[in-house]
């Protein structure tokens, strides 16, 4: 299962994908350009480096 963010402002798209072995990933995407990866050990772990890191509320997270 992957989690997905947009901001209305800025081009930058967030997702959060589960690896089974490893953790949750957070991945910022520039257009189709990744940017940026976290590997977190939980998922609210990723948001809140999400929220410390690009100011992405909670809020703004849907699963997909």
């Amino acid at each position: 299962m992957k989690w997905i963010a947009h901001l209305e402002s800025g081009d930058r798209r967030f997702e959060i994908k589960r690896d089974e072995k490893a953790g949750f990933y957070l991945y910022v995407y520039v257009g189709e350009l990744c940017t940026h990866d976290y590997l977190q050990d939980s998922l609210e772990q990723a948001i809140a480096v999400a929220e410390r890191q690009f100011a992405v509320p909670r809020s703004a997270w849907h699963p997909e």
